[in-house]
């Protein structure tokens, strides 16, 4: 198995795993690996699924990684996961679990999509929002969702319907054995101007309320009935 991975060069030993995360802390994964494509993606867990564990991260901005490292494979979704779709016959808009919400925040700026607003305030990615239900400022990412693209644990790319999944609070009802690939959403028409007004509101407020200015917890942990996580930290 070790000669197979070796001869992948986007395989990484004992890679810093604490480094791709927000906080920029934590020890080393036994492997890191980014995939670029999904073919790419399913011939590294070939090899590695049933013998050490699995860890796939976005930006990394609700993970810590202890001091002791993470004794598997680590995985980042590159290139093919990072793409973004527009159906602009039937509104709705493809998006990959790898795009950066504050990319996507711009790029329905850009085509007039209203209603992804609050991306711009969630330091994420698609495929983290929707493994937490994601949100903000009145809105969460599965609000407009039509269904998804997962790898399931036989590596069988399977479509879910938004109804064939549970959404809660910060919760959502993916396993962990699920590897969340695309998402279809729906989508409005707005003016630019109002989508961008909105966007400004967004980021005055959270340099009102928040240290904008520097990488802290306050949104890692959920809110408990009736109180608010940051205010108890």
């Amino acid at each position: 198995m070790i000669g197979n991975i070796k001869k992948i060069k986007s395989i990484k030993f004992n890679y810093n795993l604490g480094k791709k995360t927000w906080f920029g802390t934590g020890g080393n994964c036994t492997l890191f690996f980014l995939a670029d494509s999904i073919n790419h993606l399913k011939m590294i867990l070939r090899i590695t699924k049933r013998l050490i564990p699995i860890l796939v991260i976005g930006s990394g901005s609700n993970i810590l990684v202890r001091d002791g490292g993470f004794k598997g494979i680590g995985i980042k979704l590159g290139k093919d996961f990072r793409k973004i779709e527009l159906d602009k016959q039937n509104f709705t808009v493809s998006v990959g679990s790898g795009v950066k919400d504050s990319e996507f925040s711009k790029f329905c700026l850009q085509e007039e999509i209203c209603g992804f607003e609050f991306l711009s305030g969630i330091p994420g990615t698609i495929g983290g929002n929707l493994k937490m239900n994601a949100g903000c400022y009145g809105s969460k990412i599965s609000d407009n969702l039509i269904e998804c693209k997962v790898l399931d644990d036989d590596l069988n790319i399977v479509t879910l319907s938004k109804e064939a999944i549970k959404f809660n609070y910060r919760q959502s009802s993916f396993n962990n054995n699920q590897i969340i690939l695309n998402a279809k959403f729906s989508y409005k028409k707005s003016k630019k101007i109002k989508i961008k007004k909105k966007i400004d509101e967004i980021s005055s407020k959270r340099k009102e309320t928040q240290p904008v200015s520097s990488r802290t917890g306050g949104s890692t942990f959920i809110n408990p009935p009736n109180k608010k996580a940051w205010k108890l930290i």
